[in-house]
């Protein structure tokens, strides 16, 4: 009697692409439960751009979250991030900025509402960016200013 075959298992990835389809930083605390990771991990997504991600965490999240997460696969993750760059530097480069945040922060002293106000978005977003707040993209400007103002008080004290 001959022995039958036995069917081959497919071997996972040890990581995968994962892409948001927002700005977010994903963090994986090392005593999560159900992952394996043996330290805390984080990641910084941009939107649209895919990172390599361990499959495990790529797989709860697209499967918790599919509104927000998804898999790709290696190919389409590579043909998208061979894109990106050149995308982001005509961004930079068509909209050149003469603000700068640690100037008008240092001019600034104290700093008010009414002062913050005066700027556009993108100049509150710059000086959120400075102070290392790290803003969602969709954070209304008052609740930013408020965020700065706050930030601000606690490192004069």
């Amino acid at each position: 009697m001959a022995k039958q075959a036995q069917p081959i298992q497919p071997v996972e990835p040890e990581e995968v692409y994962l892409v948001s389809k927002v700005n977010r930083k994903l963090i994986i605390p090392k005593d999560k439960r159900s992952f394996p990771n043996k330290e805390t991990l984080a990641f910084t997504f941009k939107a649209g751009i895919p990172q390599k991600v361990p499959a495990y965490a790529a797989k709860a999240y697209a499967e918790s979250y599919p509104h927000v997460y998804s898999i790709v696969r290696d190919g389409e993750a590579e043909a998208i991030i061979s894109k990106a760059p050149t995308v982001t530097q005509t961004a930079e480069v068509a909209a050149p900025s003469d603000f700068n945040a640690v100037v008008f922060l240092n001019n600034n002293h104290p700093l008010t509402k009414d002062k913050l106000i005066t700027l556009g978005d993108k100049e509150v977003f710059q000086i959120a960016g400075t102070l290392e707040l790290n803003p969602d993209p969709n954070t209304p400007k008052g609740k930013l200013i408020e965020q700065i103002l706050t930030e601000v008080e606690v490192r004069n004290k």
